[in-house]
């Protein structure tokens, strides 16, 4: 908030008596010595004419002491004797800017008509006329930032704003550019450039990444060796990201000389290859994981002072080695409850409706809203008070908000690891249902606190935690294996609904024919839909197998944005599927409308191994389209095994690699079962989507261990 403060208009003489006292009241607000400046201004009005100077300045003091509904008398009085004295518009539009916004934008551009945009006063004024834009006509502000961060004495924190309005309006594209412009300007600003880096890693843009980063280390003089270090973690993620292990190595070991840090060790720990070349180097990865772990585990605790700030990486990777993860997890919990800082708060016993709270920090357009969203704002408002809490976001869009205007509580926790805590716990949550765990930091921290009586998993991230903090691990009976209870460290709870509610896909109409989405006539295409890196070694001989009998095959694979990935995928294909390589094609990454078309167009859609499809599967059931399986160990391989289940249909899933070769061909070259699978999935996939039983079984089980819970209190 920028405040203007009095500005003489010539005829202060006109104060008579008063002005002795006037000007001792602007030496006080020059002091920022509001409540004298305040007695003396009104020693100065009761032997004073009344004066455009004298009611601004009131107003100001006022309004710095908290006293809105006197100073907007005040600014008011001055207006009214002087309508076009900047100051005093300016004053009162940020004094109304949250009680009344529309008539604080009215004033706001009335004082910007009269003044120069290079003026002082202009920079005092556009930043609250984008802030009011924001809420009250966000197209509105793209001239508003050409105004504002064109001005000569624009600094980096408007341009640091500007690029923040710009994704709450959801425009990450503007905020790029804002940051990239605000950076050509000045190059030297650190905060511009790391909030540039972070966004580039939130939207996996790795490329300009890896150019600012080493840009910047360029840039640097030796003796700042901090910065040094937070540019060369971008750089190792950045390499990671693409499939550069390499260099993602080289580069954490060069944060570590500069800045010696655990949560760099931390890092190296969890920065695990994101697609594997060959078994082999799956297994040499997996035995370096597990040594690095037990070193962690039997060291002296880590010193992470700062873990929303300092950790970057959560145990999202280890899902991809093909191996059952709950001992490695249990360690892992080991090790970040030696360093987290203790916090132990108090429950207090609830009476009325059972308070529940969702944790996530993919509240926005991402695959855990699709899930989860419905099972959320479906929950009965006179059985339950729901509270979503959005953990360090980085990203807040129209689902977003759309999420917010549903439940009775929304919180978005931008602070400390500390301040998270204390907001989540004031709450008071009976129970804390953790949507996903594991493939962000700051959710993973909260989740080894004791912040709610109860404390349960759903599925967002497939597989345990290895917590001791959490109670309760929910997942379809149809989903999991035999042995299931085993891989788990918290209760597994076996529903017999699917704890996610999905809302059914829709195609646009007419269906895209396949020259428009470019493919081929004459071919029988597989499409693996999935992201590249769930694609383990063992899987090449599914489509070895394909390749080899159907001559008419061509295997479809989607360019992730990781498109490092897909080149160090081609690369391995090249070696383990070197016969084959003029029937593999990776297309473009489609946006989500011409996806549901492509799904529909090719001959077979494969999925993943050893981590299979989610969202993915329940889009291509809810279209109809069977998709073939080979069931893996775990939950995590496992979904379109359950959902065809949970249909009652005996879908193309299979447990061994031959039998899902033949399952493959067979849906390819037999469209009577194709069709006729395809209308067997269509007349009884409505289970899967919204199911008023999920909403009735989750909400049950809330209910039955939270009452459970009081009458032990």
């Amino acid at each position: 908030m920028v405040l203007l403060p009095i500005i003489l208009s010539g005829n202060s003489s006109s104060l008579s008596t008063g002005k002795a006292l006037f000007e001792k009241a602007l030496t006080q607000i020059k002091a920022k010595a509001w409540a004298e400046a305040l007695e003396l201004l009104k020693q100065a009005q009761a032997q004073a004419e009344s004066t455009p100077e004298l009611f601004h300045a009131l107003g100001l003091c006022l309004q710095n002491l908290a006293q809105a509904e006197a100073a907007e008398k005040a600014y008011r009085q001055a207006l009214s004797l002087t309508p076009d004295a900047i100051e005093s518009l300016n004053n009162l539009a940020w004094l109304l800017r949250n009680t009344a916004p529309e008539e604080a934008l009215s004033l706001c551009c009335q004082a910007l008509t009269l003044t120069p945009i290079d003026s002082e006063a202009a920079l005092a004024l556009l930043p609250l006329q984008a802030e009011l834009l924001l809420k009250l006509n966000p197209q509105g502000l793209y001239p508003v930032w050409k105004n504002w961060l064109a001005h000569p004495q624009a600094r980096p924190e408007d341009w640091l704003a500007g690029a923040q309005q710009a994704l709450k309006i959801g425009a990450p594209e503007k905020a790029f550019e804002l940051l990239e412009a605000g950076l050509n300007r000045f190059p030297w600003e650190m905060e511009l450039r790391l909030t540039l880096l972070g966004l580039y890693e939130t939207y996996a843009r790795y490329t300009p990444l890896i150019q600012k980063s080493l840009e910047g280390l360029r840039a640097l003089p030796e003796w700042q060796k901090g910065d040094q270090a937070q540019l060369y973690a971008f750089l190792a993620r950045a390499y990671q990201a693409i499939g550069e292990e390499a260099q993602a190595q080289w580069a954490l070991q060069e944060a570590q000389k500069r800045k010696p840090s655990d949560a760099l060790k931390l890092e190296a720990l969890l920065m695990l290859p994101l697609l594997y070349q060959n078994s082999a180097q799956a297994q040499t990865a997996r035995v370096r994981f597990i040594s690095q772990l037990e070193s962690l585990k039997n060291g002296p605790p880590l010193c992470i002072a700062e873990p929303f700030r300092e950790l970057k990486t959560a145990p999202f990777y280890p899902a991809f080695q093909a191996e059952l993860n709950r001992a490695p997890f249990e360690k892992l919990a080991e090790i970040y409850t030696r360093f987290l800082p203790s916090f132990q708060p108090e429950f207090v016993k609830g009476s009325g409706r059972i308070k529940i709270g969702f944790v996530s920090h993919f509240f926005y357009e991402h695959s855990v809203l699709h899930l989860f969203e419905a099972l959320i704002s479906g929950l009965d408002p006179c059985r339950f008070e729901v509270a979503v809490f959005l953990i360090a976001p980085a990203i807040q869009d129209a689902r977003t908000q759309h999420l917010a205007d549903r439940v009775e509580n929304f919180f978005s926790l931008s602070g400390s690891l500390a301040q998270s805590l204390r907001e989540l716990a004031a709450w008071q949550a009976e129970a804390l249902i953790y949507t996903d765990l594991g493939s962000d930091p700051f959710s993973w921290c909260l989740a080894h606190y004791r912040l709610a009586p109860i404390q349960i998993v759903l599925p967002g991230i497939m597989q345990t935690t290895g917590i001791k903090s959490l109670d309760y691990y929910l997942s379809p009976e149809v989903m999991e294996p035999p042995d299931a209870e085993a891989h788990y460290t918290e209760t597994l709870i076996r529903t017999q609904a699917l704890p996610v509610m999905p809302r059914k896909p829709k195609r646009s109409s007419p269906l895209l024919s396949r020259a428009e989405l470019g493919l081929p006539a004459d071919r029988r295409i597989y499409l693996c839909p999935m992201t590249p890196f769930k694609f383990h070694p063992l899987f090449d001989q599914i489509l070895a197998g394909i390749l080899k009998q159907d001559p008419q095959a061509l295997i479809w694979v989607l360019m992730h944005r990781q498109d490092g990935i897909c080149q160090k995928l081609a690369g391995r294909w090249k070696k383990s599927l070197a016969s084959f390589d003029a029937q593999l094609h990776f297309a473009p990454w489609q946006p989500p409308s011409q996806f549901l078309h492509l799904l529909e167009q090719v001959d077979v859609v494969l999925d993943s191994w050893p981590v299979g499809g989610g969202n993915t599967v329940f889009t291509c059931l809810g279209l109809g389209i069977p998709i073939v399986s080979w069931a893996s160990p775990w939950f995590r391989g496992r979904v379109a095994l359950g959902a065809y289940r949970l249909m009652k249909i005996a879908g193309p899933v299979a447990e061994t690699p031959e039998e899902t070769i033949q399952l493959a061909l067979k849906l390819a070259q037999d469209s009577v079962w194709r069709e006729a699978l395809k209308s067997e999935i269509l007349a009884k996939n409505q289970i899967l989507f919204e199911n008023p039983e999920s909403l009735r079984e989750f909400s049950d089980f809330v209910t039955e261990k939270v009452i459970a819970w009081r009458k032990t209190v």
